[in-house]
């Protein structure tokens, strides 16, 4: 797991074979994009190394301080419940 992909704007933890990141944003769309664009790299890191996520063992979880916000990420084509 020490090669797992990191970027500058999303923070990483790894624990045994569990993975989990955290992102901040102003807003949804900023959001959205810097957890999507993680979960590629992640993706291609997980393919290249002949593993995989288990999307049905996944969750989104959004903490907002504006009130309830509705956002969807997408792993192999799967949405990330």
């Amino acid at each position: 797991m020490s090669g797992i992909p990191l970027l500058p704007d999303v923070t990483t933890y790894v624990y045994a074979d569990d993975i989990a990141f955290f992102a901040p944003a102003d807003d949804i769309h900023s959001l959205y994009e810097r957890l999507q664009v993680y979960l590629s790299l992640l993706e291609a890191w997980l393919g290249d190394i002949r593993l995989t996520l288990n999307v049905s063992k996944s969750a989104l979880l959004v903490f907002s301080v504006g009130g309830p916000v509705s956002i969807s990420l997408v792993y192999h084509n799967e949405t990330i419940p």
